[in-house]
């Protein structure tokens, strides 16, 4: 009997998906990013939270492209990432294995 077999296949790729690159930190749908050029050579970002305006940053003015790219990149990250964790923390706060363990559901 022979010990040698020939494997087929292929790692790390989706077939049941039809886009699977990643997100872009400006394709969020709970961020929305403002970047242009101005007139003079600068660049203007501002930074919206659709959901919390109270995570939304202000309008920055940036001598080049590169760092109103970084800075929107930063903002977008800050945003993602506390509106994220203030979903898991209402599901696990509101689901209901939370809720039997509370004791406050009766079987």
């Amino acid at each position: 009997m022979s010990s040698c077999y020939e494997i087929n296949e292929e790692i790390a790729r989706s077939h049941q998906t039809v886009d699977n690159d990643p997100i872009q930190y400006d394709e969020y749908p709970e961020v929305d990013v403002e970047m242009y050029a101005n007139d003079v050579g600068t660049w203007s970002v501002k930074v919206t939270c659709t959901t919390n305006p109270n995570l939304s940053f202000p309008m920055q003015k940036f001598p080049d492209e590169y760092s109103a790219n970084h800075y929107a990149r930063s903002c977008a990250d800050q945003i993602i990432r506390k509106t994220m964790n203030e979903n898991k923390k209402f599901h696990s706060k509101y689901s209901i294995v939370h809720a039997l363990y509370e004791g406050t559901i009766r079987e």
